[in-house]
């Protein structure tokens, strides 16, 4: 199959339900393997050293801070980020996904397309990605592609609505959309982890690894790839992913 095909069975706005290749319920596929244990004494790897290459982003974030100890934002989720030079190997399970998405980002000479992916670059995967678009004026994220396995971890399917307009208090979000706001303007590989409380699901508790992704050859950030996670109510970036360096991104108070 080849790479543009692949996303032309995916989803498009408007449609009831998710279905093509990245909408299939694969419950099977959520069984995870996390990454080798981390060495204790192995500290300069973990989190609180910032990422080669990202010194500079902290003066974009426009009111939001980097921290080394994660504070959950109204919503309840907690972001990080990490450069997108980072070594895939930093990401546990996810590492596959960072490995394919910096392999098309070489090939592409810029942050990749949609359509540079294929079926297999995600086929451990599906039922638990989402793409979204960004708008702009007022700045949020559309959902254009929602996988059947989010559906069913968030109760509701987010295909075609905005971020946050079906949870409990649309109004809590907006430290989410400044995190992918400053992705906009300085992009990044982001993570995000949470309970679902906002959605009446406080049972299940989700990590997030978000890809940017090009409108196409030469055009800037439009787009953003998230594969998920469900993990135990005891888990967090820490236990998940013990080696990943990333910088905390919360309110700035």
């Amino acid at each position: 199959m080849g790479k543009s095909t692949f996303f032309r069975t995916s989803k498009s706005v408007g449609q009831s339900k998710a279905t093509g290749v990245l909408g299939l319920a694969t419950h099977a596929s959520e069984e995870r393997q996390h990454g080798p244990a981390s060495d204790p004494d192995d500290e300069p790897r973990r989190r609180r050293t910032a990422p080669a290459g990202i010194d500079d982003l902290d003066a974009l974030l426009a009111g939001v801070s980097a921290r080394t100890q994660d504070r959950p934002t109204p919503s309840g989720w907690t972001y990080g980020f990490c450069s997108l030079d980072s070594d895939p190997q930093w990401f546990g399970p996810f590492g596959d996904l960072v490995r394919i998405w910096q392999l098309r980002r070489a090939e592409a000479g810029g942050l990749p397309a949609r359509t540079a992916f294929a079926f297999e670059d995600f086929a451990g995967w599906m039922g638990r990605i989402f793409i979204a678009k960004i708008e702009t004026d007022p700045f949020d994220l559309r959902f254009t592609l929602w996988g059947t396995t989010l559906s069913d971890w968030w109760g509701v399917d987010y295909t075609g609505q905005t971020l946050g307009a079906q949870s409990l208090d649309p109004e809590t979000w907006a430290v989410e959309r400044r995190y992918f706001e400053a992705m906009v303007r300085t992009p990044f590989i982001g993570l995000a982890g949470g309970s679902l409380t906002q959605h009446g699901r406080e049972f299940v508790k989700v990590l997030g690894l978000d890809l940017p992704l090009s409108d196409g050859p030469g055009r800037g950030l439009g787009q953003v790839l998230s594969a998920h996670l469900r993990i135990a109510s005891t888990e967090d970036f820490d236990t998940v992913l013990p080696d990943c360096p990333r910088q905390v991104f919360g309110d700035g108070a």
